[in-house]
């Protein structure tokens, strides 16, 4: 209610007062609501009515009707206040000066009634909130309870607040579930651990009627349905349409009755429902997700248009029965969650909503409020675990469990659950700076630590663009402002990590181990994802997303059918781009880019693709967990990977067979250690990170050690730079006390069948057979023959370097790296180059340059005319020179000057020069300092163009800039200038 209107009600009050209509206890809150004439169930609700009663947990007194709980107390405060209110003259006042955790709610519990539509509102102001966890803040939750207050469950909440906002109306809308059980809603106003103050004002609930109609969750229910059967327009004349249909019916049923459908056990309480795959003692938790995809397969066998079992009587029978089984003995609320929390809280609701949604006109009703209870006992809230109350949902979790409460509103026809599912997700949109989520550069984290973007950035992507199908022209249409950035995510976040059609390993976690997972499957996952969303996005973005998918559909051969394995939906929407002329393909990328935020580098050229893989303070080096990635130890220590014409270099067995002690890019003493579940295996240093001019040009560093990851002593200084069509690497200070041999591997590049590359050495030919190995001195140059045409490789070394040759088979399994994976043995053959430091090093150094697609001669030519200049490779700078375009870069590990250029803190620093015209870019990669002054001994005449970070000091005699780096995450900050030629 507006000002005007409280004034209004107000004056009916006081004339009602005035005619003795009213009696002594004035409860004008409980009227006063805003904007709504039901009456606020809240008893003071504005905190404005009688005298303040003494309590422990009060400072000054507790209000009437409330009730604080301070579970941890750490010097915090709650009070009323009359400094501070929305309307009236009282306020309550949460502040918290050190880290605590402070709730305020009604007491006594609210009394409600199963099956109406309340609507809670609050107003709040914050000042200085700051959640020790990035992602919480303030927040309201309200919880269903019984009559004597017991929790039954959770219910919707709204998103979290921080920082310093004015007073705010906070409003959601509730419908109670039809469970008898619920008669009281607790509603809760909770600052979550961290500091800073909130006040609260006019708290009010009422009661207030749907003003959906029933139609509206039937649309969109019907809208799942259609993605889930191949969505409108499937042709299923068409050759590849009618293959998917008919290899899935195959699997239900076939003439040699071993389909599900024929081995299901159709009584009506057989001991297993399918033997091998689950029964009433068989009941680990991802058989009973297994078991429910396999109903889901049936529910899609009888749901599809064009399917033999299209509405056949018998299996939607045996479906419901199966239904009813799976839910008597093995998911029901009744039950405890064991094994994997993931199963219970995402796996299954997952599966079990589908099929709900497919079979909801022919599901019992009776049958179908089961699951819904047993939804709403495993994912109450998509932020919640059950299995864990201390953990929040995130990302990729919390994007799947939000999908799992939408469907169940649904289906369900409850729109507070449609909102939470909605609602949830708003901080997603938002971009972060430390922890799970996407960050402006483009980094995506998952588990605190992990560059996740080709696994759990790929199912975060997926889910969005579920959501925005469902949501849009809906009722509970997505308004949040930020809700455009997961369009901003396809160009900033994915696409540079594809390259012709593959996702780049660096980004997959523990997925590169699983022996079902490769680069060009997960990347045409990613593809087909991003097609989805463009059904959502603006025009511009969606010929942009749809333009980038053809361009990767075309150009990755690696599949005999790309159309083969893919959803129904998903090929039907690939059918109609790939028929669809008005759309270009988006030609090669050329472009590079440093993720800060997760540690990651990629250069991209019309021939090739670099990706490159560190770790720091901030990002683990790999992750492992339930068994999987069991030697991932190197993965992100300076790993670099190389794609180019040989698509299928990392998806032919690699990672079961590649020496995971020898990785290219990597130094290492090939030490290690037993991996722990979800250990973090972090670098003692935090120098890492990178700067780029332009989208073109990069410098990139890394300083490490392994004292917290392997445990070896093993420490030094790693740089790339990365120019037009060459990666420059160079390494210094290189120490390790171990004993161990310590190495740099330049290559460890997977051969031919016959092994048999030619690999020529400062022009001579060295051996082709398996098995050899030779240290060459004095080595100029070195060139490496593809499997394929146009994947041959050249290496130069400017100062010349001993580099050590071996050609092997290397033999291993998958279950070596993951414990589920398959044992049968697999060999391959690796050819790789290393620059030996020795076993007692003390300030060990190489130098070279990797040539991605060129031939011996143009290797040769390049060695004896190089295009850069190696100016420092000590332990203070890293700085080389491209002479082509006029671009150097210097990565200062330490604050000081080199050449022209002069620092406050060690910086990243990239220039370059183009007749009067200098471009400056600008990296702080320890992401510590909150601002940084550089100068350049040369005098300026003119800004042209800068970032808002960027100030300028002084432009003469000498360049001063001061580079304002507070909160920037190792973001690069760029100014362009105009010289003063004299």
């Amino acid at each position: 209610m507006d000002l005007g209107s409280r004034r209004l009600s107000m004056a009916v009050v006081f004339c009602m007062i005035c005619a003795g209509l009213l009696g002594s206890n004035h409860q004008v809150h409980a009227s006063a609501v805003e904007g709504n004439q039901s009456p606020n169930l809240i008893p003071n609700g504005g905190f404005e009515e009688g005298t303040l009663l003494q309590h422990q947990d009060w400072v000054g007194g507790r209000p009437d009707g409330w009730s604080a709980w301070l579970p941890t107390r750490n010097g915090q405060q709650v009070s009323v206040v009359h400094n501070q209110s929305h309307l009236g003259s009282r306020s309550v006042e949460i502040k918290h000066q050190a880290a605590a955790r402070t709730a305020v709610a009604p007491q006594p519990i609210t009394p409600v009634l199963p099956g109406l539509a309340y609507t809670v509102q609050a107003w709040l102001k914050t000042q200085d909130v700051k959640p020790a966890d990035a992602g919480k803040g303030v927040y309201i939750r309200t919880q269903f309870c019984a009559e004597n207050g017991s929790k039954l469950m959770d219910g919707p909440a709204i998103p979290f607040v921080k920082g310093t906002t004015e007073w705010t109306l906070h409003e959601m809308k509730i419908e109670v579930p039809k469970d008898p059980r619920i008669t009281r809603l607790k509603v809760e106003i909770l600052l979550e651990t961290g500091t800073g103050t909130v006040w609260i004002d006019d708290v009010s609930l009422t009661e207030t009627g749907s003003d959906i109609p029933a139609q509206a969750f039937d649309t969109i229910r019907q809208r799942w349905a259609s993605k889930l059967v191949g969505g409108e327009g499937v042709q299923m004349n068409d050759p590849d349409a009618a293959a998917n249909v008919s290899a899935l019916v195959e699997r239900m049923t076939n003439g040699d009755k071993t389909g599900r459908w024929d081995t299901l056990n159709k009584g009506d309480h057989p001991d297993s429902l399918w033997d091998g795959v689950i029964s009433k003692t068989q009941n680990d938790s991802w058989r009973i997700s297994w078991a429910y995809g396999i109903i889901r397969d049936l529910a899609l066998a009888y749901s599809i248009e064009g399917s033999p079992l299209y509405g056949n009587e018998a299996l939607k029978n045996d479906i419901v029965r199966a239904m009813k089984w799976m839910y008597e003995y093995q998911y029901n609320p009744g039950k405890k969650i064991t094994g994997n929390w993931w199963d219970w809280e995402i796996g299954t609701p997952q599966e079990v909503m589908n099929i709900l949604v497919l079979m909801h006109d022919v599901m019992p009703q009776e049958l179908l409020n089961q699951y819904l209870a047993a939804i709403d006992k495993f994912v109450p809230d998509p932020k919640k675990r059950v299995a864990n109350p201390a953990a929040v949902e995130t990302g990729a979790n919390l994007l799947d469990k939000a999908l799992v409460v939408t469907l169940r509103g649904i289906v369900g026809k409850q729109a507070s659950k449609i909102e939470q599912g909605r609602d949830s997700i708003t901080n997603e949109f938002l971009y972060v700076k430390q922890g799970d989520g996407v960050y402006e550069d483009g980094s995506l984290v998952q588990h605190k630590n992990i560059a996740y973007t080709g696994s759990y950035g790929s199912v975060l992507l997926g889910r969005m663009a579920d959501l925005f199908l469902l949501f849009a022209d809906s009722p509970w249409a997505i308004t949040d402002p930020n809700a455009h950035h997961v369009y901003d995510w396809v160009g900033r976040s994915f696409e540079p990590l594809i390259y012709k059609g593959a996702m780049m390993d660096s980004v997959k976690g523990r997925s590169i181990s699983r022996a079902a997972d490769s680069d060009h499957l997960a990347g045409r996952s990613v593809s087909m994802t991003i097609l989805r969303l463009a059904q959502s996005a603006p025009p511009a973005q969606a010929v942009e997303m749809k333009s980038m998918v053809k361009e990767w559909v075309l150009k990755d051969t690696t599949f005999d059918n790309y159309y083969a394995g893919l959803p129904l939906y998903e090929l039907n929407l690939l059918k109609q781009l790939m028929q669809d002329d008005s759309v270009m393909p988006r030609g090669e990328l050329v472009h590079t880019q440093v993720f800060a935020g997760m540690d990651r580098a990629v250069q991209l050229r019309e021939h090739f693709g670099l990706g490159i893989s560190m770790f720091s303070d901030r990002i683990s080096a790999f992750e492992y967990g339930n068994g999987e990635n069991a030697k991932g130890w190197y993965t992100g220590m300076g790993m670099t990977s190389l794609y180019n014409q040989d698509l299928k270099q990392f998806s032919d067995q690699y990672w079961p067979t590649v020496d995971s002690y020898r990785l290219p890019g990597t130094t290492t003493d090939r030490s290690s250690k037993a991996p722990a579940e979800w250990g973090y295996y972090m670098n003692s240093r935090d120098w890492v990170g990178g700067s780029v001019m332009d989208g073109d040009y990069g410098a990139v560093g890394m300083e490490f050690a392994l004292d917290q990851s392997t445990g070896s002593s093993l420490s030094g200084k790693k740089s790339w730079f990365l120019f037009d069509d060459e990666m420059v690497a160079l390494g210094s200070d290189i120490k390790n006390l171990s004993g161990n041999p310590t190495e740099t591997i330049v290559e460890n590049r997977q051969l031919t069948q016959a092994g048999d590359n030619k690999l020529i050495v400062n022009g001579r030919e060295l051996p082709t057979s398996l098995g050899w190995e030779e240290k060459v001195s004095n080595v100029s140059w070195a060139h490496l023959e593809g499997n394929v045409t146009g994947a041959d490789i050249g290496y130069v070394f400017p100062s010349g370097e001993e580099v050590a040759g071996k050609r092997e088979v290397r033999a291993g399994s998958w279950s070596e790296i993951n414990k589920s994976g398959p044992a049968d043995p697999i060999s391959r053959n690796y050819l790789s180059l290393a620059i030996e430091h020795g076993t007692a090093v003390s300030s060990g150094s190489y130098e070279y340059v990797l040539l991605p697609g060129k031939t011996s001669e143009q290797t040769a030519a390049y060695a004896a005319s190089p295009d850069i200049q190696v100016l420092a490779a000590t332990g203070r700078v890293h700085a080389v020179k491209e002479s082509k375009h006029g671009v150097t870069g210097i990565n200062f590990w330490d604050a000081g000057s080199f050449q022209q250029v002069t620092t406050d803190h060690p910086i990243s620093y990239i220039m370059k020069e183009n007749g009067d015209m200098l471009t400056i870019a600008v990296a702080e990669p320890t992401q510590k300092q909150t601002r940084v002054v550089v100068d350049v001994d040369k005098s300026g005449l003119q800004v042209l163009a800068q970032d808002p970070t960027v100030t300028v000091l002084q432009m003469s005699p000498y360049i001063r800039l001061a580079m304002d780096t507070q909160g920037s995450a190792g973001k690069s900050h760029t100014i362009t200038l105009r010289l003063d030629p004299t």
